[in-house]
């Protein structure tokens, strides 16, 4: 697969070099064909939910997995919740370039799938809605919370991802349980933790 400059998730970029990675432009200037069809086939596997595409798993499939199965496999959630960097454990995931942040904001369809996405991933970490509709969480599985786990990763990607999608509205509430949540010492949610969240929330 061609170089396009792998980086750590929670580490910055230069402005140069983040604008090369969105737009799927190499180190020596040419652009990857293939990549860009990735690209589009992450519209095609959030728009029909049913079909795979070029992705590991179709979405209803995703959906359907038990919380050991979402928590043991590692190359679905690139694809749930794309963001607009490079994932450093999957060199296969797609980019949420611009355009395609574009279409994720607008297409109905994308939308509502990618709420379904949030809500189950949301159950996944033990969350749910209270009586009053406020994002609250219910639960504590272990595989989530506690020290060095990997979901602190994928909050992370999840936060930036919404954002990009527009779904600002979901991704603020996400973020506020997490902050009121972080006093808890024993969800093992470190300062550091916190700071990637919240820079993830407020980009």
């Amino acid at each position: 697969m061609p170089f396009i400059g792998l980086s750590l998730m929670h580490m910055g970029h230069t402005g140069e070099k983040k604008e090369r990675d969105a737009r799927m432009i190499g180190r020596d200037g040419r652009e990857f064909p293939q990549i860009k069809e990735r690209m589009m086939g992450l519209v095609a596997f959030y728009r029909d939910s049913s079909h795979p595409g070029n992705a590991p798993y179709s979405l209803e499939s995703i959906w359907g997995m038990d919380d050991n199965e979402l928590d043991c496999h590692h190359d679905f959630i690139q694809w749930l919740f794309p963001t607009d960097t490079p994932s450093q454990y999957n060199d296969d995931a797609p980019i949420l370039t611009p355009d395609m942040a574009k279409i994720f904001r607008e297409d109905a369809d994308i939308q509502r799938h990618m709420r379904r996405s949030l809500e189950r991933f949301q159950a996944f970490l033990g969350m749910a809605r209270n009586h009053e509709g406020n994002l609250i969480l219910a639960r504590r599985p272990a595989y989530a919370w506690g020290s060095f786990t990997h979901n602190h990763l994928r909050i992370t990607r999840v936060l930036r991802s919404l954002g990009l999608a527009g779904l600002t509205t979901e991704r603020d509430a996400l973020w506020v349980l997490l902050r009121d949540s972080a006093e808890d010492s024993s969800l093992g949610i470190t300062r550091r933790t916190l700071a990637f969240w919240q820079q993830a929330a407020l980009d």
